[in-house]
């Protein structure tokens, strides 16, 4: 999956703030590694794949809003802190009351439920286990698995 031109993004985002929505967090560069990341479980064959693309860059601007909409940025900026972040048990806590809140805030009507969730699940554990201290957001977005049925799933070793 390419990614979006300076552009797309900044038309994406002008559209959301025109909607009234938050411009959320990431950058463009870490918002485009979410959502390769996300375009390797979803696909929407109804879709070229220029506007594949877009829609999945959508899904994960609108997940990185409503996660900022949820914590303080002092909490946001540990994602580019490796030195300080969560133990296992707060991003665990964390993770749980998230994934609630932002199931709660949003929709996706043109997704399953189940790619909803995981679209969900998987952005938000990005963002927490980049959190977590010794964890950074390009490490947070290589390690976490695109798997649900794993061992350590939300939690990857932060080798």
């Amino acid at each position: 999956m390419s990614n979006l031109s300076q552009t797309e993004f900044a038309e994406i985002k002008q559209r959301c703030l025109e909607n009234g929505q938050a411009a959320g967090f990431l950058q463009q560069d870490e918002l485009s590694a979410v959502a390769a990341r996300l375009a390797e479980q979803i696909s929407l064959p109804y879709l070229s794949e220029a506007a594949e693309r877009r829609v999945i860059h959508q899904v994960a601007l609108q997940i990185d809003q409503a996660i900022a909409s949820q914590l303080p940025l002092e909490l946001l900026e540990l994602i580019h802190q490796p030195d300080q972040g969560l133990d296992d048990d707060e991003a665990a806590l964390l993770h749980m009351r998230l994934e609630r809140a932002c199931r709660a805030q949003l929709q996706f009507c043109y997704l399953s439920e189940v790619l909803e969730q995981y679209a969900v699940r998987f952005t938000l554990t990005v963002f927490v286990n980049a959190m977590r201290e010794g964890s950074f957001f390009q490490h947070a977005v290589q390690q976490t698995n695109t798997s649900f049925i794993t061992p350590d799933f939300p939690f990857p070793a932060l080798d």
